[in-house]
């Protein structure tokens, strides 16, 4: 190496990444950390935190969208990704998130269940380790990780957001719905609404007759080419299923819930994303008036 140059760790100053192994999920998990420049500032305080899933595909256009926003919102962010570590490959991320991210007791003979089931044999995954680990990564998210994150990072437990795209956006919305989730806050992007063969409606139906209230901010983006998208609209039912979600939750009237739902003209699955995340922490967290 020239004289010149130097190794360095990567991030840089604001920036923290880490592994960490669950004991719930028996896997390791690659963790990307923002802080804002107040964190340095003021070493005693405690901040909100937006936590997003894949976040090794998917930091970089939350950060992004954070960075462009952040003098405009209320309290700055702390940005946490969660993500599969590089090492295992495109393969492994691609099962563990269909693992991750979806319900338990789907039998993948719908349409999109069937390209699901293709990705497990392709794998050579057998169908109960491929998919239905959603309540699981939730505990993972809630037990094991936010109470590090609480402990260790400063992060505010009861300033949490989570964020996710695509299938993420679809664990996110489901999250939503769960007795004891820790966040308070949602921003979805392009969910892919099929998974579970219509599971995300029933979870919202069977909250909806045990509750009068959702305490919630939600902001729910796609982008308007996903409509024409033979598979993202067609079979995994993204800009169709968001919309109905969003009419659903609007019919509610539930006092408590914060909700914005947006079709963004121009825009597909993967550049929506920045834009969807800028729109979601300004409406939800931009200062008010």
């Amino acid at each position: 190496m020239p004289d010149n140059i130097a190794p360095r760790d990567f991030p840089l100053m604001g920036m923290q990444a880490f592994s960490f192994q669950s004991k719930v999920m028996g896997r390791t998990y690659d963790i990307v950390v923002r802080f804002p420049m107040a964190y340095l500032q003021s070493p005693d305080r405690r901040f909100p935190a937006l936590v997003i899933s894949d976040g090794n595909r998917f930091f970089g256009g939350a950060a992004s969208a954070l960075m462009a926003v952040e003098a405009e919102l209320e309290e700055p962010m702390i940005l946490v990704g969660v993500g599969t570590p590089f090492e295992e490959g495109q393969a492994a991320y691609n099962v563990r998130r269909v693992h991750e991210f979806s319900p338990p007791g789907w039998d993948l003979k719908d349409a999109f269940g069937k390209t699901v089931a293709q990705t497990c044999e392709q794998n050579d995954v057998a169908k109960r380790d491929c998919i239905g680990g959603a309540p699981r990564y939730l505990t993972f998210l809630s037990r094991e990780l936010l109470p590090f994150l609480a402990g260790g990072l400063r992060v505010d437990p009861e300033k949490l957001t989570l964020g996710g795209v695509s299938a993420g956006g679809y664990f996110a919305a489901w999250a939503m719905f769960q007795e004891g989730s820790p966040f308070k806050n949602y921003i979805i992007s392009s969910p892919a609404m099929a998974y579970g063969d219509g599971e995300i409606f029933r979870a919202e139906s069977a909250y909806a007759k045990k509750h009068d209230n959702l305490e919630a901010g939600v902001y729910l983006g796609s982008g308007s080419l996903e409509l024409s998208d033979a598979y993202l609209e067609g079979v995994g039912q993204v800009a169709s299923g968001q919309a109905r979600l969003g009419g659903l939750l609007r019919s509610r009237d539930y006092p408590g819930l914060s909700l914005h739902s947006e079709i963004h003209q121009g825009l597909g699955h993967l550049d929506v994303v920045p834009v969807s995340y800028a729109r979601g922490l300004r409406l939800l967290f931009g200062k008010q008036d």
